[in-house]
């Protein structure tokens, strides 16, 4: 047979059979058909592997979808039902429509349900609020609501609180949330934030406190912005504070302390329903910080009376597109 027309050999029984151009032995179709379903068998093998493969991953990615795209929450700052958004490493963090934080919500839910802001006549000063924060507070039709700021000029007061233009006993209740942190001389915030409250009234406050920190650490040599987000985790932070430094501060201004662990208060369903709590790569202590002036509180020494222009309101600005002023 002429090599050109030799096609292949084919072993049947350790027989071998030269194919060439003519008929096909029916021992070759037996060895075909041999090939082809051992072929078939070896690719349904491979797809049942692929297809357990695939379930498995499926399973995993599931799980990560479940985080990724966890059920709408109802903001109970704006009332907006939405997914939230990621924020500096924590998913459904910021509601999309008002911008308020974990914490925002947490304070407004608190405050609403668990005190007498909401329904009582109250003079109210707050610090460098959040817009969403704002926008509810200005709505509410008993409250004197009055914001301020040290650095920017479109609140209704501009004021340092280390050294604040008010007179004593003045307001009943302050808004300073994470602030104090930001201050070098915290224990003059805090000692002006006693001297403008009335005897029974109270600020509510809250700074970074990493769970299971108890003193204050702190040190004044230490001003780069790099130095400071080293020691303090962030860089325009002066300090970190521990739970019971913390406190000592507060109470040697004059204050009456109750750290309130609102949250522990609350169904968990509430909390998943309003973000209420944050995922911090880092745990930290969300209790809402209750300073209270003892009725008996005795007058501080008299502050001269703030001037026409330091208090005229301020017609607002639009807010920047973070919606949240400072802190």
């Amino acid at each position: 047979m002429a090599r050109s027309r030799l096609r292949r050999d084919v072993l049947v029984g350790g027989v071998a059979f030269v194919l060439g151009g003519g008929v096909v032995s029916g021992w070759h179709s037996y060895a075909a058909n041999d090939d082809e379903e051992r072929a078939a068998k070896k690719s349904r093998k491979k797809k049942k592997k692929k297809k357990k493969a695939e379930r498995a991953k499926g399973k995993k990615l599931a799980g990560k979808g479940e985080k990724a795209k966890a059920p709408p929450a109802v903001c109970n700052v704006c009332g907006n039902e939405a997914r939230f958004r990621s924020f500096a490493g924590r998913k459904n963090a910021v509601c999309p429509t008002c911008r308020s934080k974990e914490r925002h919500r947490l304070l407004m839910h608190y405050l609403e349900h668990d005190t007498n802001v909401w329904s009582d006549e109250l003079d109210m000063l707050h610090f460098s609020p959040a817009q969403s924060q704002e926008d509810v507070f200005r709505q509410l039709p008993k409250l004197n609501y009055k914001t301020a700021d040290y650095l920017r000029d479109d609140e209704d007061l501009q004021l340092d609180l280390t050294n604040l233009e008010q007179p004593e006993a003045s307001w009943d209740v302050l808004l300073i949330y994470h602030i104090l942190e930001h201050i070098p001389d915290d224990e003059a915030a805090m000692s002006e934030m006693f001297r403008v409250l009335r005897p029974g009234g109270r600020a509510f406050v809250q700074v970074p406190i990493e769970i299971g920190r108890k003193s204050n650490y702190e040190d004044p040599t230490i001003t780069t912005d790099k130095g400071r987000a080293r020691a303090f985790g962030q860089k325009d932070h002066v300090r970190k504070y521990g739970s019971e430094g913390f406190r000592e501060r507060l109470e040697a201004a004059g204050f009456d302390v109750d750290p309130v662990d609102y949250l522990s208060k609350l169904e968990p369903n509430v909390v998943e329903k309003h973000r209420l709590s944050a995922d911090f790569k880092t745990p930290l202590d969300e209790r809402i910080w209750v300073l209270t002036k003892p009725l008996d509180a005795k007058p501080s020494a008299n502050k001269a009376e703030p001037s026409v222009e330091t208090t005229q309101s301020r017609k607002a600005k639009p807010a920047d597109d973070s919606g949240e002023k400072a802190g």
